[in-house]
Formats: structure tokens, C-alpha cells, sequence
């Protein structure tokens, strides 16, 4: 009776991804992709050159070109798409991308990273706009696994005050990569800024009065602005708007159909679910999670 009832639910799934694909849906590429331009786009950096000190702002403005800073270096290595940069854990390496902040006080500062492991409290800045605003990450159990953290996201007001959002712990050190995206938002009268991870809110907060605007505007930094404090881990797909964006769905993720994770859902996908439907008989086993 049991087998009967596998059976049977066998049938029903590959009918009905079997309808899904005879609509066509496997034309189309279905998951994560590199960052197009927009009118908002002010730099976007593919981190694709592979070699060299300089990754291209894709815009086409090369005032804001990244350059690769530190000793030693930050390293070119493969990235979420192609090629990306790895940044030494607690080092002053990173990437400096000019005076993006020049550009307004609204902003999207977004990019693809993967963390390295590393059993230490506080993990590193992952961005700064030197007496602007900075994210950072500490390290929050241990014994999790994977292990969780905490992102700290802080601008600072006009009265020089610095106000800081703290996301709940998550599980990201996982050796995955993942979306992260960080606004900020002046409406005339109050600020808001908050904390995308793969596309969800995590944290939020804001105030009612101005940004600190300050007159010598400060370069934004990946990494290490200088002092030895970057955080561990590889960088892509990086991209920096003049508007607060709040939809990310489009830059990360697989459809739930992308069993093979190829970024297309198609016959591929069914003859591995059906060649492994055994393994998903019990929903609490590891293996029927993967499928």
C-alpha cells in the first residue's frame, strides 16, 4: 500500500512538471544573473578582468573604476558568474571604488559575497563610506551549523551621531553565495536605511532629521578603508544606484523546479528528481531537502 501511495505521487509530480515545461517555461534562463544598467545604475562592477589592480566600472564612467588596494593585495578568483575577489580576512585589503556617495544621499549598494570561515568574533567590515556609513559582521554561535552571525549597518546622522541596525543571527557561513544589499533614504525630513539579505528585509531603522553630509565626500571601500579590519571572503557582481531599490528577486536565487541548480528548469531537472524519488520518501531527510 505504501508503494502504492509512492506511486502514485510520483505520477502526479511528473505530470505536473511535465505541464510545466510543455508551456514552455524551460525556454527562458530561470535563476541568478550578473546586474544589467539602468538609468539609476551609477557603477557596476562585473569583477570579470581576472588580472590586474583594476576592476571596470561597466557604465562606461571610469572615474569610478575599483582599484585594487592593500598589502598584500586582494586576488583575482573565481566568482559567482565568472571571475571575482577574494578579500584576506582581518587584513587591509580591499577594493576602492571612488566617491560614489558624491552622487546623493539616496542609495543601493549591493553585491554578491561568500564568506571564508573563520572562527573569530568580530568578522570584518564588509563596506565603508569613511565618516558615512559602514556594514560589519561578528560572528554569533559557533556550535550552529552552519554557524551564525549578525550584520551591523550604520549611517550617521547630521548631528554626527552614528545609529546602528543589527540583523537577527542567520546561518550564511555556509560557504554559499549570497545577495546582500544595503539602502539608504532621505525623504526631506527623515532618514531610513535598511538590510537586504537574498532579497529579504533583515533590518531596518531610521530618524527624523538629516544625513551626515560632510563637505571632503569620503571614497567607498569592499573591505579595508585602510585600517586591518576587512572582511574574509570573495566579492561579485557589485553594483552601487542613486535610488533605493526593494526588489532583489531578479538577482539571486534558483526557481524551486532547478533541481540541477543550471539555471534552467527542464527535462534535466525531472530525470534527476525521478531518477532519486526513493530519496525523498521522508520529508525530515537531509537528501529530500537537497531535491
Amino acid at each position: 500500500m505504501r508503494n502504492s501511495k509512492i506511486s502514485i505521487s510520483l505520477i502526479c509530480l511528473v505530470f505536473g512538471i511535465s505541464m510545466y515545461l510543455a508551456a514552455g517555461a524551460f525556454a527562458d534562463v530561470q535563476c541568478v544573473g550578473p546586474y544589467e544598467i539602468d538609468d539609476y545604475t551609477i557603477g557596476l562592477w562585473h569583477m570579470n578582468e581576472g588580472e590586474g589592480t583594476t576592476a571596470v566600472n561597466a557604465t562606461g564612467d571610469d572615474y569610478y573604476d575599483g582599484y585594487i588596494e592593500g598589502n598584500p593585495l586582494a586576488t583575482w578568483t573565481t566568482g559567482r558568474f565568472e571571475n571575482g575577489i577574494h578579500i584576506a580576512h582581518n587584513g587591509d585589503n580591499g577594493i576602492n571604488l571612488g566617491m560614489l556617495s558624491e552622487n546623493g544621499p539616496n542609495y543601493t549598494f549591493e553585491m554578491n559575497f561568500k564568506w571564508d570561515y573563520a572562527y573569530i568574533g568580530e568578522l570584518g567590515y564588509l563596506f565603508s563610506i569613511p565618516e558615512e556609513a559602514f556594514a560589519r559582521a561578528y560572528l554569533v554561535d559557533h556550535g550552529a551549523s552552519p554557524a551564525t552571525y549578525q550584520f551591523q549597518y550604520s549611517v550617521r546622522k547630521r548631528d554626527g551621531v552614528w545609529t546602528i541596525i543589527t540583523t537577527p543571527a542567520d546561518n550564511l557561513l555556509d560557504n554559499q553565495w549570497h545577495h546582500l544589499a544595503f539602502t539608504r533614504e532621505w525623504d526631506g525630513t527623515n532618514t531610513a536605511f535598511k538590510v537586504y539579505v537574498d532579497g529579504v528585509l533583515k533590518a531596518s531603522g531610521g530618524y527624523a532629521s538629516g544625513y551626515w553630509a560632510p563637505e571632503d565626500k569620503g571614497n567607498v571601500y569592499i573591505g579595508s578603508a585602510g585600517a586591518l579590519n576587512s572582511m574574509g571572503g570573495v566579492v561579485d557582481e557589485v553594483r552601487y544606484s542613486n535610488i533605493v531599490r526593494t526588489s532583489f528577486q531578479n538577482d539571486w536565487g534558483y526557481q524551486k523546479g532547478d533541481v540541477n541548480k543550471d539555471c534552467y528548469v527542464d527535462f534535466e531537472d525531472l530525470a534527476q528528481m525521478a531518477a532519486g524519488w526513493l530519496d525523498c520518501t521522508n520529508p525530515n531527510d537531509p537528501a529530500c531537502t537537497e531535491m
